[in-house]
């Protein structure tokens, strides 16, 4: 049993009860006592396994407490209808993070004229050099990165060609306008095959307005509630999509999430929550289909997977993209790059 799974995002130390209470707190702080009795000693923790070294008398009271509390949270909270899904998306994280990555730190160096560059090169010797995301870091289920760990989501780009693949090329999948198609699924419409953006200029501008300024002034109203612009409201109803999920204070999302939002943020956080719900299910139908393969699922950034891909899997690569662009709201349009680093993604087709 996953606890965060189960209770969507609730720790074991926010669950226990009150007549716990004293007895786990006084574990916990003997917890951390033996952890820096470890540091004091000069004990490399990150290459032992830690619950090894603990007194046998204090492992055995760590489980004992640790077992009440989960009968409690068992007792006290059904099993939620999408656990399953929840855990197979946790478990593929795990498994990312246990594929270190491979960091080439030396290219940092023609950057270092400027400080962040030289700040990173530094900061690198004491992450570790894999990603470790966190399901429960946001209130609308975007995923977020632990400290300490390899920052994938918040790294400058300028820095990304230090990162090559462990196997042959780097594979991206990169859904086209994700959160744009989400609100047209949810207004019942059909998904654009081409990029939505034009889409949207050729069927509802009709101007010469170009495709980058469209996006950004379509991206500015929708996610400003008191933006007007009576072209996009012909196709996106703003505050019927609101209307159709927001109650009482609180946004429930396609996916069974409930988020606690004022009014002018409910549709922002029920187009990002469901396309961070979307994409992840995405993601593990993906990591599912390379089960025993080479190549597997190096990291996630926002509504973009990357592949650390085999060159002997490359007649996978059309089942990967039909499995990826084939969601639960229609066919995605699906933007695919390919490189040997990070930074130098070519877009291919097949």
């Amino acid at each position: 049993m996953d606890v965060r799974c189960w209770t969507y995002g609730k720790s074991i130390e926010e669950l226990c009860p009150s007549d716990l209470r004293g007895e786990y707190d006084s574990l916990k702080k003997e917890y951390f006592s033996i952890l820096r009795s470890f540091t004091a000693a000069k004990i490399d923790t990150s290459r032992i396994r830690l619950v090894d070294y603990f007194p046998v008398r204090f492992k055995s009271e760590w489980e004992d407490v640790n077992s009440q509390i989960l009968d409690y949270v068992l007792e006290k909270y059904p099993k939620p209808s999408r656990y399953d899904e929840l855990l197979s998306i946790q478990e593929c994280l795990t498994e990312m993070e246990s594929k270190p990555l491979n960091i080439k730190k030396e290219k940092l160096k023609p950057h270092f004229a400027k400080a962040p560059a030289r700040r990173f090169y530094k900061k690198l010797d004491i992450l570790k050099p894999s990603v470790k995301y966190n399901m429960w870091g946001t209130v609308t289920g975007r995923l977020t990165t632990e400290s300490g760990y390899f920052p994938i989501l918040t790294m400058n780009k300028e820095f990304r060609d230090i990162l090559e693949p462990n196997n042959d090329w780097f594979i991206e999948l990169d859904f086209n306008s994700a959160e744009l198609r989400v609100a047209f699924y949810l207004m019942g419409h059909q998904q654009p095959k081409e990029d939505i953006h034009n889409w949207i200029k050729d069927n509802v501008y009709r101007t010469k307005i170009t495709r980058d300024r469209l996006k950004a002034k379509t991206f500015a109203w929708l996610y400003n509630p008191d933006a007007e612009n009576h072209r996009l409201e012909s196709i996106l109803d703003k505050k019927k999509i609101s209307a159709s999920h927001y109650a009482s204070g609180c946004v429930e999302t396609p996916f069974e999430r409930e988020i606690e939002a004022p009014p002018e943020k409910a549709l922002n956080y029920l187009i990002q929550s469901t396309t961070s719900d979307l994409f992840l299910r995405q993601m593990v139908k993906v990591h599912k289909l390379l089960e025993d393969r080479k190549s597997y699922v190096a990291f996630c950034v926002h509504d973009s997977l990357v592949l650390d891909f085999k060159h002997e899997d490359k007649k996978l690569l059309r089942d990967i993209l039909d499995v990826f662009k084939s969601t639960e709201f229609g066919e995605f349009k699906i933007n695919m790059s390919a490189g040997i680093n990070y930074g130098n993604l070519k877009e291919i087709t097949i």
